[in-house]
Order: C-alpha cells, then sequence, then structure tokens
C-alpha cells in the first residue's frame, strides 16, 4: 500500500491539472460542520448521493443504496425488512449516528436504528461523514454519521410517481409532487412496498422454519418552508415509515411476525439576523415503536420518544470564518409491554458545543468540542480537529484527531431483573479516540481518494454470563479498528464509473479475535453508461471474511437499465444477484437469491 500510494501521489503531481468545468456546481455539505461549506474544503472523508445516484443505482433501501461504499459493510439478517447493521469503519452496529433532516433515529433500548425500513424514493440527499463526530452529535457517532434528507425541490411544483413489479411477488408504488411556488417550497410523497420474501434463514439456524418471510412497508414525507422575508424563513419536515415484517422466531414452529412505525416531524426556523449573525432553531420529535409476535400472541412493545431541541448560532465575524455556538436538549423517553419492568424509562441530555471552520490560503481548520451532560450516566466531552491542506496539482491532504463515545442503552442500564439476565445501571459509555489521514486529487472529470484511519474504542458493553448462566452487561471489551480506503470516479461522455475498495481490521483487543460481520476486503464497483433514451449499468460487490468469521467470501452482480420513453415517461429493470449466488452477510441468515424488477416512471428522471 506505501508503494501504491507513492506511485498515485507522484503521478498526480506529474500529470497535468485539467481545468473544472466553470458551470459546474459545487457540492455543498452540511453534515461535518453543522453548516453549509463546499465539499473541497470538508476536513472530514465525506460522501454525498444525491437523488441522480440514487435513480442511477435504482437502490430501493438505505442500505442498498449505501452498502459497499468506502467504509461502509451492511449485515442482513434475511432480506427485505429484516434486521439490518451498518458497519462504519468498522464501528459496532450502535456506534453510527442516523440522522434525518437533523433529526437522530433509533431505538433507545436496542441502541441502534431501523435502516432497513428508510425508502430511498422520498429521500433526495444522503451524506455520509466517516470517522468520530461526537463532538459535533454526542452520543453514538463513534463510526461516524449518516444523514438523510427529505426529498427537495425546487423547480415549477410538478408531480411524480413509480410502479414496479418484481419477484418474490413484489410489488412497489409511489407517488408524490414537489417544487416551488413564490416564496413556498414544498414537497411530499407516499410509497408503499409488499413483497412475500423467502425463507430468511438458513437450515443450521435453531429458529429455523421452512417458509416465506414477507415484508410490507408504508411510508409518507413531507417538507414545507416559507421564506417570510429575505434570510427569514420558516419550515417543517416530516417523515413516517410503517409496516410489519415476518422472521424465523423461537420455537420455530410458531410464525414470528412484527409491526413497526418509524417516524420523525420537525419544525425549524432560519434566520439571518444581520450580516454577521444567522441563527437556526429546531423543535422536534422522532420516534421507533415495534411490536412483535409469536403466533397472534404479543410478546413485547417497544416503544422510544426522542424530543429535541437545538439553538444554533453561525457567527462570521471574519472573512472564511464561521464560529457555532449551541446548545441541544435531548429527552428520551420509552414505554411499552416489554419495559414495564424498567426502573427507570426516561432521561435528559443537555449539550453545549462549539465548532470553529476557518479557511487560511490553502489551508483549512476545524475544531468542534462538545460536552454532553447524560442523565443519571456521566458528563463526557468530546472533540475534534481537522486540517485540510490543498497542494499543487488539484491534490489535497487531509488528517484529523478525534475523540467519541456512545450512552449506554435503557436495555444496558434497565433490563429487569431475572434468573436469566439483568441490566447494570453502573454502566459507563464506551469512549473513542483516533486518527486519520487522507490524500485526494480531482482532475478534471477523474477523481480518487486515499485513507487510512486507526481508532481505539474502550469500555465496550458486553453481555456475558456468569457461573449460573445469568447475563448482565458490563465494560468489559476493548475494540481496535484499522483500515486502509482507496476511492476513484470517472464522469465524462455519458460515463459514471466508481470504485471503492477497503482493506479492514476490526478486532477484540483481548482476545485478538476479529468482530463479527465485517469483512477484512471489500470492494464495489459501478460502472453506467448513458446513451441519451437509453442507459445501462452494472454494480459488483465483493467481499472476504477473516478467516475465523463462519461467512464465506462473495461476489454478487448487480445490472440495471432504463429507457426514456418521453420528456416525463421511462421504463427501468433491474436484476439483483445476476448469478444466484449463495452468500450470507449474518451467519444463519441467507441474502436474496437472483431478483428481477421492472418499473415505469412518471416524472423522476
Amino acid at each position: 500500500m506505501k508503494v501504491f500510494s507513492c506511485g498515485l501521489a507522484a503521478l498526480a503531481v506529474a500529470a497535468p491539472a485539467l481545468a473544472q468545468d466553470a458551470d459546474e456546481p459545487i457540492t455543498i455539505v452540511i453534515t461535518g460542520s453543522r453548516s453549509e461549506q463546499p465539499l473541497a474544503h470538508a476536513t472530514a472523508d465525506t460522501t454525498v448521493l444525491d437523488r441522480s445516484d440514487i435513480e442511477r443505482t435504482q437502490a430501493a433501501t438505505l442500505p442498498g443504496l449505501l452498502g459497499g461504499l468506502n467504509g461502509i459493510d451492511v449485515g442482513n439478517s434475511g432480506g427485505a425488512g429484516k434486521a439490518t447493521s451498518l458497519y462504519l469503519r468498522g464501528a459496532n452496529a450502535g456506534q453510527t449516528l442516523l440522522l434525518l433532516d437533523g433529526l437522530r433515529l433509533g431505538s433507545a433500548t436496542l441502541g441502534q436504528p431501523a435502516w432497513q425500513n428508510l425508502p430511498t424514493v422520498l429521500l433526495g440527499r444522503v451524506e455520509v461523514v466517516r470517522g468520530a463526530q461526537s463532538g459535533l452529535y454526542g452520543s453514538d457517532a463513534i463510526g461516524g454519521v449518516v444523514q438523510a434528507f427529505t426529498r427537495e425541490e425546487d423547480g415549477p411544483i410538478a408531480p411524480w410517481a413509480r410502479a414496479a413489479l418484481g419477484t418474490q411477488q413484489g410489488r412497489e408504488a409511489a407517488v408524490g409532487f414537489g417544487g416551488r411556488d413564490g416564496a413556498t417550497q414544498i414537497s411530499a410523497g407516499l410509497s408503499t412496498f409488499d413483497t412475500a420474501g423467502f425463507d430468511a434463514t438458513s437450515a443450521e439456524n435453531i429458529n429455523h422454519n421452512s417458509d416465506r418471510d414477507g415484508y410490507r412497508n408504508l411510508a409518507g414525507s413531507l417538507r414545507l418552508k416559507h421564506e417570510f422575508a429575505p434570510g427569514q424563513s420558516l419550515g417543517l419536515t416530516a417523515l413516517r415509515t410503517q409496516g410489519e415484517n415476518e422472521y424465523d422466531g423461537y420455537p420455530a414452529a410458531l410464525d414470528a411476525s412484527g409491526k413497526y412505525a418509524q417516524q420523525a416531524l420537525a419544525l425549524n426556523a432560519d434566520n439571518r439576523i444581520n450580516e454577521v449573525w444567522r441563527m437556526r432553531t429546531t423543535l422536534g420529535q422522532s420516534r421507533d415503536q415495534s411490536e412483535d409476535f409469536s403466533g397472534d400472541v404479543s410478546t413485547g412493545a417497544f416503544n422510544t420518544h426522542r424530543d429535541q431541541f437545538t439553538w444554533q448560532n453561525d457567527l462570521s465575524f471574519i472573512k472564511n470564518n464561521t464560529l457555532s455556538l449551541g446548545v441541544e436538549w435531548l429527552r428520551e423517553r420509552i414505554d411499552g409491554s416489554g419495559v414495564q419492568d424498567f426502573t427507570r424509562d426516561e432521561r435528559i441530555t443537555r449539550s453545549l458545543f462549539a465548532v470553529d471552520t476557518l479557511r487560511l490560503g490553502a489551508h483549512d481548520l476545524q475544531l468542534s468540542l462538545r460536552r454532553d451532560d447524560i442523565e443519571a450516566i456521566d458528563t463526557r466531552t468530546t472533540g475534534r480537529l481537522g486540517w485540510g491542506w490543498s497542494l499543487p496539482g488539484s491534490l489535497r491532504l487531509t488528517a484529523s484527531y478525534a475523540t467519541g463515545f456512545k450512552a449506554p442503552t435503557f436495555n444496558d442500564l434497565y433490563y429487569p431483573e431475572s434468573p436469566w439476565s439483568a441490566g447494570n445501571p453502573n454502566l459507563k459509555p464506551e469512549e473513542s479516540r483516533g486518527w486519520d489521514l487522507g490524500l485526494s486529487q480531482q482532475l478534471g472529470a477523474f477523481g480518487w481518494r486515499l485513507a487510512t484511519f486507526r481508532t481505539d474504542v474502550d469500555n465496550l458493553i458486553q453481555w456475558t454470563a456468569d457461573e449460573s448462566w445469568r447475563y448482565t452487561p458490563d465494560n468489559v471489551a476493548e475494540a481496535r479498528l484499522r483500515g486502509v480506503e482507496f476511492g476513484a470516479d470517472y464522469r465524462a461522455d455519458g460515463w459514471h464509473v466508481a470504485l471503492a475498495a477497503d482493506w479492514l481490521q476490526a478486532e477484540d483487543r483481548n482476545t485478538g479475535d476479529a468482530l463479527p460481520n465485517r469483512p477484512d476486503r471489500s470492494a464495489r464497483l459501478d460502472v453506467d453508461r448513458d446513451l441519451g433514451r437509453w442507459s445501462a449499468g452494472a454494480t459488483l460487490l465483493a467481499a472476504r471474511y477473516p478467516d475465523e468469521l463462519p461467512q464465506a467470501g462473495y461476489g454478487v452482480l448487480n445490472l440495471r437499465a432504463a429507457y426514456r420513453i418521453d420528456h416525463a415517461w421511462s421504463l427501468s429493470a433491474r436484476i439483483d444477484n445476476a448469478f444466484d449466488r449463495d452468500y450470507q452477510t449474518v451467519s444463519g441468515y441467507p441474502m436474496p437469491g437472483r431478483e428481477a424488477w421492472l418499473a415505469v416512471e412518471y416524472g423522476l428522471r
């Protein structure tokens, strides 16, 4: 890798810099600094996917869109709608923060979001920030942050629609509209997804039941913004997704299923006080609700309510400098039959944060600092220092050091005592410290990046059994995450070619064993060609797992094509796992075999 990176750097310096098209739009990102900044000046490794990427890949869900990109591994337990974990730079499933339009999503009992239930047809943009960002967002951001944004249309108000049929009795439909009318911007959508599924467990799984495990999803979104005066606006964002998921439970003879709902609702005020001071205020609530059934009998309901308030002030006293000062208030509440015996069902986190972003000639500096006071747990201060340096030949060097943490879940702390398990109210937050170093270059239509990182995580919470086989959690585990990421991208003359390749070592520092479900080698290659009315593309996903993990390596090819009938109507088709490979990303849970979808669309392409 040293020889490879040095060779790339030498080639880049020697190559003549290709002029960037003056009309090419500047990509603006928000997540990595909490305020708008050009992607070219970000100090954190950031990937941006917009509507064109969603429509090009035809990815139906957020994990399907992100899986295989640099730093991202996805573990899926048996197909559409089944439990899905996202591992960002090798961090545990609950150590990556998911935001929707600035609101935290996820379960306060399980400790992670339901990634599988967010349909991409209602999303307009996704930003992935790799590396610890607790200095910006507090708990859960050890691996990084994924922020999804609901659709935001800026042209004349116009409708859109999509209908699709697929194998496994798959059906999909979506309708919506969006655009701007004077000072008012609106976007709304409604989608449904239904599949009979397949057998979600393999024969060696203790819960195996030879039946189909279906999935149903109904989702809706609304984004509304009105500008009352220049620099003065009020907005509303809302998204709800709900449905039912079938799976193989215990005992296997009984049909198991679960009902779920995920919701986010927020009011946003954006006020430009003067040329120096911009004030942004958000008041919102997110919900994560689930209820499981064995046959027709409920086995427990778990509901999370997160009330959130953010007051952020962006101050620009000098050119190319933004100082953001803010406060956040978060109240987490749980209820439902599954938590009736918990000794505590509510906690409040009060936070202060500061972010200073400064550009000095060829140098970009960013310092973030945050203090979180978590009721009945502890107080944590975290931060990040990032630096970027624009070198000759369009080269850019970035480096950062960051600390992070994850607060214990309600299950970890207050799970009721029984002969088999009990929570531990004395748990401390999980903590991390780490650095990363990156080199990138953009030469006209071609760009590449190379990054390396290391993160050490302490006080990991692990449920272990005593001599009586009674499980309790404790801060006993430690992990070390090290890796190298390489990415390349080419967009010109109707071609879009993108490569992401990762080398990862995610190990338990106490035992030296590899952490579960993370491949140590993975790659994704996207090749797309636009031929006017026709377009076609393919995605190749490949992974290899450490020898001590039960999963075998795999290579999967997905194919897609589209035809534009006229300016509004189009047809699209895709074949996932074209060669019908048999593989697993979570042991005991097969991934889907060959699947085909055909769709008709209006107003989308």
